[in-house]
């Protein structure tokens, strides 16, 4: 290029970069003019045309500039570019990969079509690209964030950390890489970490609602649901039909009892997007929480008539089935919990969901089955239940149980192979099943609950459990557990304190022993010290296996306790079991009476919405002074 044409073609690119694109396409056409076949030229007057939106436009010049030069990969590296912004991935790979046919250290181009392949699920390819850009150019700051995301949707948290770390480092103005580790950070329970981030990221760009929405999201998740309604305000006065935003706001707004003002955060969200069935099945779910069944039922029905497969609504429709004892319906939707992840925390269900969806007897008969925990212990003690149904049917099982119940199990259930759920990898049997399914497979009808015993713990376990107790001397020995569930399982709603049971407590002739699970000795102690009781404790570490807990629950005369898994273990045991159930029961309670279908032995005691703990605390302490007559 001559001198003089290379200071025209250097003022046309300063025009370009300063924004003036009307004179640089000017002075690039006056110039093309003179040299029509001019590469550079053309591929400017592209990029212009690129950045007004004349898509057709700027693809016709780039083909017509990677013609002209078809060895110039910064060419085919933007016209990749420009495919990706029409939607066009395939293509947009091939030039990519053109590009670096000619370059392969062309470290833009590289991360370019990782992200491509990213988006179209090809993680591994994925990952090879941002390394091979991150090799050319290690500082290049969102190859890191980048590679970052493709980690994380790998489930490579801890990775996907350290690459957002590195983003950063090298832009710590680099608002998106703070905003994708906060994100990743909370999907490790560090969210104290991830509000850090959040507001970094916030301080760049405070406009940033979806930075504000998930910042209201682990507020939330820390119980802290006045902040996390702040922050959902925030990202609503960005932008007001935000429906996230606005189905979150309600949640915390129930979680806080402000259920108006959550009706109306559901209803701005439907209202905001009628397709999201979300606001809808939220809606039940408040209905649900305050024993509004009928109208729970509605709002899920009606979810379902938006999206027949929405899970929550399911799950929500079959809790309220199960809890009225209509098992066929129940049963049905309660698979769908396989779909909906809230519902398996402590499980390994999720990695196996496409085995066996719909499991039915007819596929295990005389089968090789393996059987994986889901959710609370209560529940594996509950649906342990139905293991003598299933052997009679299957060849061979192998139940990869929660680890404490273990010693439990292999005593009660002799012919069954009891493993460590972390060495479990699925392979080799002919059907993988979570232990909630066996519900539908065997429980279709009220006379399908024997209701009977079922654990048999060691005889030499309960012996030395006798002689720790030591003699009775005549009074009646009553177990007791006053806790139940975690903050995400409405603990506030199903547990007492230990003076709420000060009446149980006065009754002569009674010896206490605590069953409550956790480190509880200073509690008691203080307790016992204030109030002049003796109620007994013993190490966690000595009940901390169920085992021992069964062992030592069947020295005890009966046992008092607020819903939680001692309750399913007396039953499993067949011990008596006087049961303090909120107003808003769990499903597995039933919605009304005194008696659950899975055990004989339990009797409930249940909280009206309108009344308090200490008139089921007076049924129960009468029910004590009567049987101790």
């Amino acid at each position: 290029m001559p001198p003089r044409a290379e200071t025209q073609f250097a003022a046309a690119i300063q025009r370009f970069e300063r924004g003036d694109l009307p004179g640089a396409e000017a002075a690039f056409k006056a110039m093309l003019r003179q040299n029509p076949k001019s590469a550079a030229c053309t591929h400017f007057l592209a990029l212009i045309a690129q950045q007004r939106g004349q898509h057709r436009k700027a693809l016709e010049l780039f083909d017509r500039a990677v013609a002209l030069d078809p060895a110039e990969a910064s060419g085919h590296s933007n016209r990749g570019n420009l495919l990706a912004e029409m939607n066009r991935p395939q293509d947009a790979l091939a030039s990519y990969d053109q590009a670096l046919a000619i370059r392969p250290d062309l470290a833009q181009a590289q991360c370019n079509r990782g992200n491509i392949l990213h988006g179209m699920g090809r993680h591994a390819q994925a990952l090879e690209s941002y390394e091979a850009a991150l090799a050319a150019q290690p500082n290049l700051a969102e190859a890191h964030n980048n590679l970052g995301n493709t980690l994380a949707a790998l489930g490579r948290a801890q990775d996907a950390l350290a690459s957002y770390t590195k983003a950063i480092a090298h832009n710590p103005h680099y608002g998106e890489a703070l905003y994708n580790r906060a994100n990743t950070m909370q999907s490790v329970h560090r969210h104290d970490d991830a509000i850090r981030d959040y507001d970094r990221a916030l301080a760049l760009q405070p406009d940033f609602a979806e930075a504000w929405c998930n910042r209201g999201n682990a507020l939330q998740a820390g119980r802290n649901f006045a902040a996390a309604i702040a922050s959902y305000n925030r990202a609503l006065a960005v932008h007001a039909d935000y429906t996230d935003a606005l189905n979150n706001r309600g949640n915390a707004e129930k979680a806080l009892g402000q259920h108006d003002a959550a009706l109306q955060s559901y209803a701005a969200a439907f209202a905001a997007n009628p397709k999201d069935p979300e606001a809808i099945s939220n809606r039940g779910h408040l209905y649900l929480e305050t024993v509004r069944h009928d109208e729970a039922l509605a709002e899920y029905d009606r979810a379902l008539t938006v999206d027949p497969t929405h899970a929550a609504a399911l799950q929500g429709r079959a809790l309220i089935h199960l809890g009225r004892g209509d098992y066929t319906a129940g049963w049905d939707a309660y698979e769908e919990r396989l779909r909906y992840q809230a519902s398996l925390s402590n499980t390994d269900a999720s990695s196996y969901r496409n085995l066996l969806l719909r499991p039915n007897r007819v596929d295990i008969m005389g089968k090789n089955i393996a059987l994986i925990r889901e959710q609370g212990i209560g529940d594996e003690v509950m649906f342990a239940s139905i293991l003598p149904d299933l052997q009679r049917d299957a060849a061979h099982i192998t139940y990869a149980c929660e680890k404490r119940l273990a010693r439990l199990f292999a005593n009660s259930f002799p012919g069954i192979e009891f493993t460590n759920p972390d060495n479990f990898d699925g392979t080799p049997y002919d059907a993988v099943i979570p232990i909630g399914s066996l519900g539908y497979m065997y429980r279709q009808q009220s006379e399908d609950f024997p209701a009977r015993a079922y654990f048999s713990p060691a005889q030499a376990t309960v012996n030395a459990w006798a002689t720790r107790l030591g003699p009775r001397n005549g009074r009646q020995r009553v177990g007791i557990s006053w806790r139940g569930g975690t903050a995400d399982t409405r603990a506030e709603q199903r547990s007492l304190a230990l003076a709420e049971l000060q009446q149980l407590f006065n009754l002569p002739d009674q010896d206490f022993v605590s069953l409550q699970y956790g480190d509880v000795a200073d509690e008691v102690a203080a307790f016992n010290a204030n109030a002049g009781q003796d109620i007994r404790v013993f190490p966690r570490a000595e009940i901390d296996d169920f085992e021992d807990l069964a062992a030592l629950i069947a020295n005890l005369d009966l046992v008092v306790s607020v819903q939680n898994s001692i309750v399913h273990l007396c039953g499993a045991l067949g011990k008596e079991c006087l049961t303090m159930v909120p107003a808003n029961a769990e499903w597995r309670y039933g919605i009304a009476g005194d008696r659950m279908a899975w055990y004989d032995s339990v009797r409930l005691y249940r909280r009206t919405p309108e009344g308090g703990w200490a008139e089921v605390v007076a049924k129960i302490a009468a029910q004590l002074h009567a049987r101790r007559g």
